[in-house]
């Protein structure tokens, strides 16, 4: 706006210069000039202004028509075929570049706020993608869990039997004595040596039966537990990696729901900022640009008596701006219920930390 206004005042100056000139030369000839250099700066700021990017639109040619609105009051003389060919020409501009251009514009910034808004949409679309990811490793790592607890019940109801079946050995050979006494004397083959052979015979293969029947018991019992004992320790280590890949994946998907929507809300209340101020701006564009189709259309009217109250007829013209109003689209809502339905990882599971510096924001800034 500071712009327009020094552009304002260079054509007050013009148009004062203009018309103390016009008490001696004629206004028609000031006119002319006066057209003539709008005409001649129009063709260069179409060039310009595709190479630039122009917040608010650019009035200096039609601040010159203004001056020669003010010549005009001075002019006596019809409107000469030249002039009508520049106003026409200037009249061409206006509607098929100037005021096309600022509903553009207009256009543009709701555009560039929706696709803002699309793409705080698409951070909860990324987020529900993600949920059916961390469910299905949810249900693996639940799957597993599962299966290492029965394991874990088993390998203890095996470790159990073999503590019994060692502890049966232990009482068994702590209890087997032999019952028939000292070794008879005199050392001699009497029958009192007999029958002390005879039973400790029947006490030793007695003995020996038992023995070899409680230690194959008990190596079995041990042999089932160590067995055991290393599946379970294989499906506890299985049950930790598809935990760990739960608890990972879990605070990825949320780390980087929170990333994209802080940002892309961030682009988006900037740009609605932006859009704000560009819309105030085209607003006071669009009043200048009322009252200079006002003057368009009477100077292309050709009648010089309606040129002279021209000011009268225009400068107070009513101005609706309504169309240039930006629709502000709706934000999806936060995710919070999805977030929590994804649950929280047990405390002190896994290494959950993350590089916050290592993080590189997908979202850049617009070029609009």
């Amino acid at each position: 706006m500071a712009f327009l206004r020094c552009i304002a005042l260079l054509a007050a100056i013009s148009t004062a210069s203009a018309l103390e000139d016009c008490a001696d030369a004629s206004c028609a000839i000031k006119a002319q000039q006066l057209l003539q250099k709008s005409k001649t700066k129009r063709a260069l700021k179409v060039k310009s202004a595709k190479e630039r990017n122009i917040q608010h639109m650019d009035l200096d040619n039609y601040k010159v028509l203004e001056s020669f609105v003010d010549l005009l009051a001075l002019q006596s003389d019809p409107l000469s075929q030249e002039q009508m060919e520049i106003i026409s020409e200037l009249n061409k501009t206006f509607y098929e570049e100037t005021l096309p251009t600022l509903y553009e514009r207009h256009q543009n910034d709701e555009l560039l706020l929706q696709q803002h808004a699309d793409a705080v949409a698409t951070c909860n679309t990324n987020l529900e993608t993600g949920e059916a990811a961390v469910k299905g490793l949810k249900d693996a790592s639940d799957t597993a869990a599962a299966t290492e607890a029965d394991c874990k019940a088993t390998e203890e109801a095996l470790l159990a039997a073999k503590e019994q079946a060692m502890a049966m050995m232990t009482e068994f050979l702590e209890s087997s004595v032999p019952s028939c006494g000292s070794i008879p004397e005199p050392r001699q083959p009497t029958p009192e040596m007999d029958a002390w052979i005879m039973c400790n015979l029947g006490f030793y293969n007695s003995f020996n039966a038992s023995y070899y029947s409680y230690k194959a018991v008990a190596v079995a019992a041990e042999s089932a537990y160590e067995a055991m004992s290393t599946n379970c320790s294989i499906l506890s280590s299985s049950s930790d990696e598809k935990l760990c890949s739960w608890v990972h994946e879990l605070s990825l998907v949320k780390s980087d729901y929170e990333h994209c929507r802080s940002e892309t809300v961030t682009l988006f209340e900037e740009t609605l900022d932006s859009t704000q101020d560009n819309t105030q701006g085209r607003k006071s564009d669009y009043s200048a640009l009322v009252k200079i189709q006002c003057y368009l259309q009477v100077l292309m009217g050709g009648d010089i008596s309606a040129a002279a109250n021209i000011h009268t007829m225009c400068d107070s013209a009513a101005t609706d701006t309504h169309m240039f109003d930006i629709t502000v689209p709706d934000l999806v809502p936060y995710a919070s219920h999805i977030l929590e339905h994804m649950g929280t990882p047990p405390a002190g599971s896994c290494d959950t930390a993350e590089d916050e510096s290592a993080y590189e924001s997908p979202y850049e800034e617009s070029s609009y």
